[in-house]
């Protein structure tokens, strides 16, 4: 996730690059709600009355994500960079990794093993879907198969889904993979790297790079390992992928949905603005902008190309943007909180970091139909990563190798 400026500003360990944010309540503009109703829970709070702490659980090498299988065993699963699944359970971290693809791995800079996601009938079928950079530097969605139960998985139960050219630079892989609430599995994929998008990929709805894919991955089509959702945008486009869900992203690196099917995209800015956008359920089809638009920012003049020229609509904007600032490089998408052990405290508020300032946020809805985001902790560490548990208590993952489980209280 590195970010690039006219040089190569790279964040410790040259790992995620174009993410930022501010101290205290968000410098940068929230807009309004997107169309579409934004439920409240009883607990909606504002963000500024809370405080936020990362309660250190167990410890991974090079941890980039953190995910739960969907089955009632509360494991918690991390992946490590290199290309091994750890197993979190009980607090501890299993010796033996559940999987290890470390030989079909390309590791290092924002390269390697970047998420893991279960099927939602895992407890059934034993697929679970995980996003690597193969040995030709290509970003890989792949399928394995486990016993549910089991503690270990095979690395040869490995089908390769999906591979998306991605060698001419090494940076902007994306990499997050979920399954949506309608049962289809995103995948985020980056502009293909470099700086300032030199070949138009993200504008580009040819080229899967600067993405999110949507696949209907229960069936199989002609020529293809998944099928195309009919409800995708470009699902009868003649020249379109007709994979594309949404395109115009820089480096979403992170993404979620929560209960109510929203999805929150946190991309990856250039050397203005980061970005956080929010889209209701259901809803495809959205231009970010990049890289004609940076944020709310036209940076059409400095990266876009000829199809930037005169275009100052259809557009989406994000619901926040802000402006970096010293110390931070990196935004860190999270998830809106559903759990129960903080829910007084926390509300429904969607909790986001920066990983190299430390910083963590809380955005909440609040009623009225206002949005308002503050910094609620700060961690010493790099969070590379937010995951859920199966109930939906908030984990964090520290790229310098540690877990750590999410509490909170009121200030």
């Amino acid at each position: 996730m590195h970010r690039h400026s006219r040089g190569s500003r790279h964040a410790p360990w040259r790992f995620l690059a174009a993410l930022t944010l501010t101290t205290g309540v968000l410098s940068g503009s929230a807009g309004a709600a997107p169309s579409g109703r934004w439920p409240h829970l009883p607990a909606a709070v504002d963000p500024a009355t809370v405080q936020v702490g990362l309660v250190h659980v167990s410890d991974a090498v090079d941890p980039t994500g953190i995910a739960a299988s969907p089955d009632a065993s509360g494991r918690l699963f991390v992946t490590e960079r290199a290309g091994r699944v750890r197993l979190l359970t009980r607090g501890r971290v299993v010796s033996r990794p559940y999987l290890d693809i470390s030989s079909r791995v390309i590791s290092g800079d924002e390269r390697g093993l970047l998420s893991i996601a279960f099927h939602p009938r895992f407890a059934r079928n034993g697929y679970f879907y995980v996003v690597y950079t193969n040995g030709l530097g290509d970003v890989r969605l792949s399928r394995f198969r486990a016993n549910p139960r089991a503690a270990v998985a095979s690395a040869g139960t490995e089908t390769v889904v999906l591979d998306i050219g991605h060698r001419k630079f090494a940076n902007h892989n994306g990499g997050q993979v979920a399954f949506g609430p309608d049962g289809y599995l995103y995948l985020s994929v980056g502009d293909g790297g470099s700086g300032g998008d030199p070949d138009g990929n993200a504008q580009d709805r040819t080229s899967l790079l600067g993405k999110i894919l949507r696949l209907d991955v229960n069936r199989v089509s002609t020529g293809r390992r998944y099928a195309i959702p009919p409800t995708n945008p470009y699902a009868r486009h003649r020249t379109a992928r007709p994979e594309i869900w949404h395109y115009g992203l820089r480096n979403p690196w992170r993404f979620s949905f929560d209960r109510f099917g929203s999805q929150w995209i946190a991309d990856v800015g250039q050397q203005d603005r980061e970005e956080l956008n929010l889209l209701g359920r259901g809803v495809g089809n959205r231009n970010f902008g990049w890289d004609c638009r940076e944020g709310k920012l036209d940076v059409s003049r400095r990266y876009g190309g000829s199809y930037c020229a005169g275009r100052r609509h259809g557009f989406t904007p994000p619901l926040l943007d802000y402006v970096l600032s010293s110390g931070r490089c990196s935004i860190i998408g999270g998830y809106r909180y559903r759990g129960r052990a903080y829910r007084a405290v926390l509300g429904d508020s969607y909790v986001y970091a920066d990983f190299c300032s430390g910083e963590i946020w809380a955005l909440a809805h609040l009623r009225g139909g206002r949005w308002k985001s503050a910094q609620v902790g700060t961690h010493p560490g790099n969070v590379s990563s937010f995951g859920e548990s199966r109930t939906g208590e908030l984990f964090a993952t520290d790229l310098r190798g540690g877990i750590y489980r999410l509490t909170a209280r009121r200030r």
